[in-house]
């Protein structure tokens, strides 16, 4: 038996600004085969794919927050191929935090 595990790294939606999320929602309902980035919508918050790193997609990364930028490089330095924003997710003391 084979099986395929995926590595998500969970973390508060407090660790990302209001403007992320706004930009994150437009991705959802963004269904463009010309932007790589894949967002899906979760319960309280997001689900976004790591692989916008390896993908160097300056054009789209610029337009989010440095906050932003930190978490999507620590889910994708752990291996995570997904990172969750949760409203419910940890709160992390090393990591910037925004009230929203």
């Amino acid at each position: 038996m084979k099986l395929e595990i995926q590595r998500t790294l969970v973390l508060s939606t407090g660790h990302i600004t209001e403007k992320d999320g706004k930009m994150l929602d437009v991705f959802v309902k963004t269904l463009d085969q010309n932007i790589p980035l894949i967002v899906d919508a979760a319960v309280d918050g997001w689900r976004v794919h790591t692989d916008i790193l390896e993908l160097n997609l300056m054009d789209i990364l610029k337009q989010f927050s440095s906050s932003f930028l930190k978490c999507l490089l620590l889910a994708y330095i752990n291996d995570c191929e997904w990172i969750n924003f949760d409203a419910d997710g940890l709160v992390n003391d090393f990591m910037e935090q925004h009230e929203w």
